[in-house]
């Protein structure tokens, strides 16, 4: 069941969905910035404005597909050979083109498509990660001493 926004709720979520700084939402809303960002905690506000960003993506027909189409547009525009013109605007017989402007896009297009291009891999071209995270949970006293007998033998 989804809780009905009150209207002063609903003035603050109808102003996050046009601007989601909190702080000029207040201002723009008259309401504190405390009451705006405590309101941002509570699920059915959540709800609504996660609703409210659909119901916009859907009448702008902005979904994932058509930000990658961009990309790739982007992408080509900044690969073409644009020939260079002296002062009399002919041809000198260079081109120019934009590197960082289709670096960029090839980047976005890569992290949208999960390509991990850049990535270490291994012998099998598996990206290789090696920002492991270890946590050591002792159940026991003799848990910790056994984990910091190995740490002491670190090489």
């Amino acid at each position: 069941m989804t809780r009905k926004l009150t209207p002063k709720q609903q003035k603050v979520v109808d102003q996050l969905l046009l601007d989601p700084s909190l702080k000029r939402c207040s201002e723009a809303t008259g309401a504190s910035y405390d009451y705006v960002r405590e309101l941002h905690t509570k699920t059915h506000i959540l709800d609504a404005l996660e609703k409210g960003r659909k119901r916009v993506a859907e009448r702008a027909e902005v979904d994932a597909a058509w930000v990658l189409k961009q990309q790739v547009r982007v992408y080509e525009r900044c690969m073409q050979d644009v020939p260079v013109l002296d002062k009399e605007g002919n041809p000198t017989g260079e081109f120019k083109f934009d590197a960082n402007g289709a670096n960029r896009a090839l980047e976005l297009i890569g992290r949208h498509r999960s390509v991990s291009a850049f990535k270490p891999t291994d012998d099998d071209g598996r990206p290789v990660d090696n920002n492991w995270v270890v946590t050591f949970v002792h159940s026991s006293k003799e848990d910790y001493d056994r984990r910091e007998k190995c740490l002491e033998h670190k090489p």
